[in-house]
């Protein structure tokens, strides 16, 4: 499997247009965090975790390329410098010769503390990529609590997650946990994840390390993260099958890696929706809805598109297999047979369970396809995976202080190297053509599986079912 150095570099040719050793190189930039009183030291400490899986964090005298200096003047004498201050407002980033704000002294939430970083780590970035994206980012830089909607009181709900279900143990995953480590979670969430940790994992994903790989991401996660009085159960395999356990799942928190995994999680009849994603290096996505809703379900937004069919022909044509081979996800016995037989040197044994599209992956890095089809997802740097995550445990927040907002859908878009703009969140309208809510067969089906919310034609259930 490719190592995280591997991808962050395969992401960093695409994103720059460098050849390999010029990504490589470019890894190799070396960054140091300063920083005085308890915000802006928490603040450096949270900003190193993200920033440090994608380049190297040093101390001052070790000549940093770039110095990031907290509620501070830079300490040292790096070629490039960027001034920050952090409070309960929120986050401002400038360079010497703009002007920000001296800081409030007020200790923001934790939880705005850790999208703060990765806004944070997405700035730093940007000056390492330099260029005309970073000649056109807004400076100040400038994140603003406000408009993300955050609160104290926000933040200090307590919130009992026993309905709840977090499927994907991938990046997003992994941020939406490390965000929730802030928040006042209580009872038992299920982690669903078939799959196993991989080194390419490890670029981006907080809470995974080196000792963790080949083990199952939902057993990794149960075992690695802590948060107050929740328990973390992991089961390790499907949505669907979590289904069958349970008859039914009141609300699925949503971390996958692909549409049609989306569709398949939409068809298992969630009363309730919280999602996230991202595109590679360049958007991240939350939505949000409870039923009865007007708006768009899973299926509205992930339609089924031709690039999906592309995208399975490449896998297909690339590995030597048939499509059909290709939807079935994950490599059973009989598959891993026959491509060992035709990618000589792959290990049968550690083949079942895995996913096709990280064989498919692999292969395309040690370039061994059988054909150039198909032109590959790339993995987001920390930062996005990251912020992705920590946006979704906001949309936790402000879904369960008010459901009834959360009636309609609700859809979040944003630029992660730009600030956040609260311009950004929109109604998401159903989609006229969608696979699941434009089949009233398929609601009359959610409805009787949800009766108590669904079927009395009442604004919600009485007390004892809610």
């Amino acid at each position: 499997m490719l190592t995280p150095e591997q991808e962050n570099a395969r992401t960093l040719m695409k994103l720059m247009g460098l050849s390999e050793d010029e990504a490589v190189q470019k890894l190799k930039w070396r960054v140091a965090i300063s920083a005085t009183g308890s915000a802006g030291e928490r603040l450096a400490l949270l900003i190193k975790q993200v920033v440090g899986l994608t380049v190297e964090v040093v101390a001052i005298e070790d000549q940093p390329d770039l110095e990031f200096a907290i509620n501070r003047p830079p300490a040292g004498q790096a070629p490039l410098q960027i001034l920050a201050t952090i409070d309960a407002q929120g986050m401002v980033a400038w360079s010497p010769s703009n002007s920000g704000r001296a800081p409030a002294g007020d200790m923001p939430p934790d939880v705005a503390m850790k999208i703060a970083a990765c806004y944070a780590a997405g700035y730093i970035l940007s000056e390492w990529r330099g260029g005309e994206h970073c000649a056109a980012l807004p400076r100040p830089f400038t994140v603003d609590f406000a408009k993300l909607g955050i609160t104290p009181a926000l933040a200090n709900q307590a919130i009992d997650m026993s309905a709840s279900v977090l499927v994907g143990g991938g990046g997003v995953a992994n941020g939406f946990l490390w965000a929730a480590e802030e928040l006042l979670l209580t009872g038992r969430l299920l982690i669903v994840d078939p799959k196993t940790v991989s080194k390419g994992n490890l670029n981006r994903c907080l809470l995974f390390t080196e000792a963790d790989l080949g083990e199952n991401k939902a057993e990794v996660l149960a075992r690695n993260v802590r948060i107050g009085n929740l328990e973390l159960v992991p089961f390790v395999g499907s949505f669907d099958a979590v289904v069958r356990a349970r008859q039914r799942v009141k609300q699925a928190i949503v971390t996958v890696d692909s549409r049609a995994a989306r569709r398949v999680i939409q068809n298992g009849l969630p009363l309730e929706v919280l999602d996230a994603s991202t595109t590679d290096v360049t958007s991240v996505v939350v939505h949000s809805h409870a039923q009865p809703t007007d708006g768009a379900c899973l299926a509205c937004i992930y339609k089924h598109n031709p690039a999906e069919d592309e995208r399975e022909l490449s896998i297909a044509e690339g590995l030597g297999i048939s499509v059909a081979e290709v939807k079935q996800d994950f490599i059973d016995a009989t598959l891993a047979r026959k491509l060992c037989g035709i990618h000589p040197g792959l290990d049968e044994a550690a083949l079942i369970n895995t996913q096709l599209t990280s064989l498919y992956k692999q292969l395309c890095g040690a370039q061994s396809l059988l054909t150039n089809a198909g032109e590959q997802a790339l993995a987001p740097f920390a930062f996005v995976s990251n912020l992705a995550g920590a946006l979704l445990a906001l949309e936790l927040l402000k879904f369960s202080a008010d459901r009834e907002a959360a009636t309609q859908s609700h859809y979040l878009t944003l630029d992660p190297w730009r600030p956040p703009h609260k311009l950004a969140r929109r109604v998401y309208g159903r989609a006229a053509d969608c696979g699941f809510c434009a089949d009233p067969a398929n609601l009359s089906v959610l409805a009787s599986v949800w009766p108590e919310w669904l079927g009395s034609g009442d604004d919600g259930p009485s007390e004892a079912a809610a």
